[in-house]
C-alpha cells in the first residue's frame, strides 16, 4: 500500500546514512531547513543536501471525503460567533467564520448509512421553522442528524439539529435570522461526530433546495382605545413583526379608507404598541383604520379599531329623600332604624363623607366610602330616645367628594311623638302640630333572597307592596307578615315577585324563607355513538346541554370525527355572545352567509385566529391540538381571564415536546398548567400537529368552562 513494493521498501535507510530519514515540513524552529528523523527517534533539522530517505505521504481517496472543517472548534461556534451551541450537544445552526489555520479534520462517507429526507424542497423566512421527515438515521451517543446551508459561494452555515432516538420520524431546524433571502442548497446528513482531531462519518448528502423569502405580512391585533377629552384618545395594538405602520381616523360609520404606505410611517416594534391621538375632532365615536409594512415591503391586512365617543364626567349622588318614622307616644321604645341607600348617579368614581348625627336622630357607620360607578352604599338611621312630644322633622345633608368635585344630596327625617292621651307639643325640631301616624314595616334578613318593602312606613289602611327577589337557583318558599301581636296579614299576589297587605293600626313584621329549585332529573343523551363508560362522556353531555356543539345527526355525535377550523371559531363566537363586529375579512374560502362566516370575522377581529396568510382561512380543515389550545388560550386573554398559570409551567417531560410549534409554546404550557391538556396515550405525549376529534375538543371545551366561564 501506499507505493511501496515490499515491506522492506518501508524502512528509511535508503543512501549512504542509514537510520535518517526526510520529513515532508520545515523544522519548527529553523524554518530555512528541513526537519528530520533519526534512527533514536529524535527530531531534528539539517539542509537539503544529503540523500536521505523521505517519509512516506498518506494515500487518501479523495472520492470518500465529504468535506473538511478546522481540526479544532471547526464544528463548534467560536464565541464571537454568537452562536450558542456548546460542547458536542446537538443545538443551533451556526455561520461559518473564516479559518487561516493549517490543521484540518475529516468527515469521510460511509456508504453503510441509508439516510433520506423526503422533501426536495423547503421554504420561508429568515426565524422561521421548517420540519423535514427523514428516514435510516443512525441511532447513537455520538449521532446527529447535521445540516450544511450552502450557496453559490460554498458553505455558510452547518448545524447538529438533532440527535435521533428512532431511525424514522421528523427534524426540526430554524432558518438563521442572519441568513439573505436566495435559493441554497441544504444537505442534510447522518453524522457520527467524534471531537476535535477525530475522525467524522457521514451518510451520502440529502439535498434539499432551501428558499428564504419574507412573504408573510405582520399581523395586527387591536388592543383598544381610551377617550380622554375631544381632542385626545390612546389607542393600543400589536404586531408579530418590527417594520412601519400608518393610519388614518374617520368618523364611525364611515367607510373605510386606502391607507397610503408610500411615505414614512411610524415605527413599529414587534409585541405591544400605543398611539397617542391630540388632534380628533368632535366628541363623536371614530374608527381608526391601520396598516403595517416590514422591513420586506409586506402590507399587514387593515385594522380596524374603534375609538370611543367623548363623555364629559358628570358627579353626583343621590338617596332615599324622605324616611318617616312614623307617630308614637311619650315614653316609647326604641323605633326599628330604617336603612338609607346613596346611589352614585354620576359616571366618575365618589368617595363618601360619614354622615353624623343631628339633634334628634342617630346615624350608623357607611357600608362603604368609596362607591364606583352605578355602585350604593348604605347607612342606618333611627331617633334619638326620650325625646319631648312634638314633631321632629330634620334634613340630614350627605356629602363626598368626586376628584376636585363636591357632590351631595339631602334625606329629610321625620318622628313624632304624642302625648299621652294624643297630641304632640313643644320639643320637635321643626314645630309642633299633630297628623295621621304611620307605622313601620320592618323586614327581617333573609338568606338567598331580598325582600324590600314600600312605603316603609304608612298610615292604618295604607296599601305597601312587598317585593321578593330569590337568588339564581333558589325560589320563595314562605312570605308572611306579622303585626306586633303576632297575627298574620292577609298577602296578595300581584304577579312578578310582588304582594301587597293592607297596614294595621301598628308596626308589622316582613318575613321570607328562600329554598333552592330542585334539579330535573338528567336527561340520557341522544347519541347512540357516546357510551355512558366512555371519557369523553362527561365532556359531551357538558357541551350539548350548554348548546355549545350538537350531534352530526338526530342520534349520532361521531366522537372519532376531526373538528374543524370554523367549528371552533362558531363555538367560541357563542360563548362571547354571538357579537356582530365591522372588520374587513377577504378570506376566499369564507362565503359571506355561512353559519360560520360572522364567527370568523369575530374570531379574525379579536386577533383569536387567522388565515394561512396565503388568502384562505382553512374554514374546514382539522383542526390540530395546538391550534385548539392557541384559540382557547387567546380568547381566554381577551375575556380578561387569568392565564399566568402557563408561566410557570414546564412542557419538556413530554417526549414529543420539540413538535410543538414556537408560536403555540406558550398556549401548551398554559393548557397543561391548568388542567385542560393531560397528553395522549400513556400521558406522555401531546400530538401537537395531531388532529383534535369531537371527543377531544368536548372534553377540553367543558374543562375551559369550568375553570373560567360562569353561566
Amino acid at each position: 500500500a501506499y507505493g511501496f513494493t515490499d515491506d522492506n521498501a518501508r524502512i528509511a535507510n535508503y543512501g549512504n546514512s542509514e537510520g535518517y530519514w526526510w520529513l515532508r515540513s520545515p523544522h519548527a524552529n529553523y524554518s530555512s531547513t528541513a526537519g528530520l528523523v533519526d534512527y533514536y527517534g529524535h527530531v531534528g533539522s539539517y539542509n537539503v543536501n544529503l540523500d536521505w530517505a523521505a517519509r512516506p505521504a498518506f494515500n487518501l481517496d479523495l472520492t470518500s471525503v465529504l468535506f473538511t472543517s478546522a481540526a479544532v472548534g471547526g464544528k463548534i461556534p467560536a464565541a464571537s460567533s454568537g452562536g450558542n451551541q456548546g460542547g458536542e450537544a446537538a443545538d443551533a445552526i451556526f455561520e461559518i467564520g473564516d479559518y487561516d489555520g493549517n490543521e484540518w479534520k475529516l468527515t469521510l462517507l460511509d456508504n453503510s448509512r441509508n439516510f433520506v429526507v423526503t422533501e426536495v424542497a423547503a421554504s420561508g423566512k429568515p426565524g422561521d421553522t421548517i420540519t423535514l421527515n427523514y428516514t435510516g438515521a443512525t441511532i447513537g451517543t455520538n449521532e446527529y442528524i447535521s445540516v450544511i446551508i450552502a450557496y453559490s459561494s460554498g458553505a455558510q452555515y452547518y448545524g447538529r439539529v438533532a440527535q435521533p432516538t428512532s431511525a424514522n420520524g421528523t427534524v426540526n431546524l430554524k432558518i438563521p435570522d442572519t441568513l439573505a433571502d436566495g435559493t441554497y442548497t441544504l444537505s442534510v446528513f447522518s453524522e457520527q461526530y467524534n471531537g476535535d482531531y477525530k475522525t467524522d462519518y457521514a451518510s451520502a448528502f440529502a439535498v434539499v433546495s432551501l428558499t428564504v423569502e419574507d412573504t408573510i405580512a405582520p399581523t395586527l391585533r387591536g388592543g383598544g382605545a381610551t377617550r380622554t377629552s375631544e381632542t385626545n384618545a390612546t389607542v393600543t395594538f400589536t404586531s408579530d413583526e418590527a417594520g412601519d405602520y400608518y393610519y388614518e381616523v374617520v368618523e364611525s360609520g364611515e367607510t373605510a379608507p386606502t391607507i397610503d404606505t408610500t411615505g414614512t410611517g411610524t415605527s413599529c416594534a414587534s409585541g405591544a404598541n400605543t398611539i397617542f391621538l391630540t388632534t380628533l375632532s368632535g366628541a363623536g365615536a371614530k374608527d381608526l383604520y391601520m396598516v403595517a409594512k416590514d422591513a420586506a415591503g409586506n402590507v399587514s391586512d387593515t385594522l380596524q379599531i374603534k375609538i370611543p365617543e367623548y363623555i364629559p364626567p358628570v358627579y353626583g349622588i343621590s338617596a332615599d329623600t324622605n324616611v318617616d318614622f312614623g307617630t308614637v307616644t311619650e315614653g316609647y321604645a326604641a323605633p326599628a332604624e330604617q336603612t338609607v341607600t346613596i346611589r352614585n348617579t354620576g359616571n366618575q368614581p365618589v368617595t363618601l363623607t360619614q354622615p353624623v348625627d343631628t339633634a334628634s336622630f342617630t346615624v350608623g357607620a357607611l357600608s362603604s366610602a368609596e362607591l364606583a360607578v352605578g355602585q350604593t352604599a348604605a347607612f342606618t338611621v333611627r331617633p334619638k330616645t326620650g325625646l319631648a312630644p312634638g314633631t321632629y322633622s330634620e334634613t340630614l345633608a350627605l356629602a363626598g367628594q368626586s376628584g376636585t368635585y363636591s357632590v351631595g344630596a339631602d334625606v329629610a327625617l321625620r318622628f313624632v311623638v304624642e302625648q299621652r292621651g294624643g297630641g304632640s307639643s313643644g320639643g320637635s325640631s321643626s314645630g309642633g302640630g299633630g297628623g295621621t301616624p304611620t307605622y313601620s314595616a320592618t323586614v327581617t334578613e333573609a338568606d338567598h333572597g331580598t325582600v324590600t318593602v314600600s312605603p316603609k312606613n304608612a298610615a292604618k289602611g295604607s296599601t305597601v307592596t312587598i317585593t321578593v327577589m330569590p337568588e339564581q337557583g333558589y325560589q320563595l318558599d314562605t312570605l308572611t307578615v306579622t303585626d306586633s301581636q303576632g297575627n298574620q296579614l292577609k298577602l296578595t299576589g300581584q304577579g312578578e315577585g310582588k304582594f301587597t297587605f293592607t297596614m294595621p293600626g301598628g308596626p308589622v313584621t316582613v318575613q321570607a324563607v328562600f329554598a333552592p329549585i330542585p334539579e330535573e332529573p338528567e336527561q340520557p343523551l341522544p347519541f347512540t355513538d357516546v357510551d355512558e363508560t366512555a371519557w369523553y362522556y362527561d365532556g359531551v353531555r357538558y357541551v350539548y346541554e350548554k348548546g355549545l356543539m350538537t350531534g352530526t345527526s338526530a342520534a349520532a355525535f361521531s366522537p372519532g370525527t376531526t373538528t374543524s377550523r370554523s367549528m371552533v371559531a362558531a363555538i367560541l363566537w357563542r360563548m362571547a355572545g354571538s357579537p356582530q363586529v365591522d372588520y374587513i375579512m377577504d378570506y376566499a374560502d369564507v362565503e359571506q352567509g355561512q353559519w360560520y362566516s360572522e364567527a370568523v370575522r369575530w374570531a379574525a377581529s379579536e386577533g383569536i385566529v387567522g388565515g394561512y396568510g396565503n388568502g384562505t382561512f382553512g374554514t374546514n380543515d382539522p383542526i390540530t391540538r395546538e391550534q385548539l389550545a392557541v384559540m382557547l388560550y387567546r380568547f381566554a386573554q381577551k375575556q380578561g381571564y387569568d392565564v399566568s398559570v402557563g408561566e410557570n409551567t414546564n412542557i419538556l417531560s413530554y417526549t414529543d415536546a420539540a413538535q410543538v410549534s414556537e408560536w403555540a409554546i406558550p398556549a401548551l404550557q398554559w393548557a397543561c398548567g391548568g388542567g385542560l391538556i393531560t397528553g395522549t396515550g400513556d400521558g406522555s405525549t401531546l400530538t401537537p400537529q395531531g388532529d383534535t376529534t369531537r371527543a377531544e375538543a368536548a372534553v377540553l371545551l367543558m374543562r375551559f368552562c369550568e375553570a373560567y366561564v360562569t353561566w
